[in-house]
């Protein structure tokens, strides 16, 4: 009787494990949304004199950024990406400032390849851009990414 119900946990367990492995594999990022997964630094502002770190977690965005007179901010909310407009369009949604406050969203467009991330966007409530072009000081504004490696993921700016 003993070993029977043993049996019967072994097959129990290796059916929940059988199963959340199937569970979790369905809800793993795909596509250009699992290139993105991870962190990416970079210079932003009008004149590149911005720091910025974000961390892709799913569809969840940490930003990272130090003005240049040395302020730290962290902005978190959402992506919504469409990979196969043309060009493929990023929505950040959802998002909040560091005291709570929500931010309006922010259409962009997006390239990646492999290790560079290109993210062009007219800024919050803007129209989204039809090209990659840097509006030389006012919008559209043009970032490229770079994926952060393990080893250098401790490293503070975007250089």
């Amino acid at each position: 009787m003993r070993g029977k119900a043993l049996a019967w946990v072994g097959v129990w367990f290796a059916a929940v494990v059988c199963l959340s492995s199937l569970v979790w594999a369905a809800d793993a990022p795909t596509g250009d949304l699992a290139k993105l997964q991870g962190k990416w630094k970079g210079m932003a502002g009008p004149e590149k004199t911005v720091s910025l770190l974000m961390e892709f977690k799913d569809t969840t965005v940490m930003v990272r950024f130090s003005s240049p007179d040395g302020q730290d901010f962290l902005i978190k909310g959402k992506i919504k990406i469409d990979e196969k407009a043309d060009p493929k369009t990023m929505d950040w949604v959802e998002f909040v400032g560091a005291d709570g406050d929500a931010l309006p969203d922010s259409k962009s467009i997006y390239a990646v390849d492999g290790d560079t991330l290109r993210v062009c966007s007219n800024g919050p409530d803007g129209e989204r851009p039809k090209e990659f072009k840097d509006g030389a000081g006012a919008p559209p504004m043009l970032m490229s990414l770079t994926r952060v490696k393990d080893d250098d993921s401790g490293k503070k700016d975007g250089r």
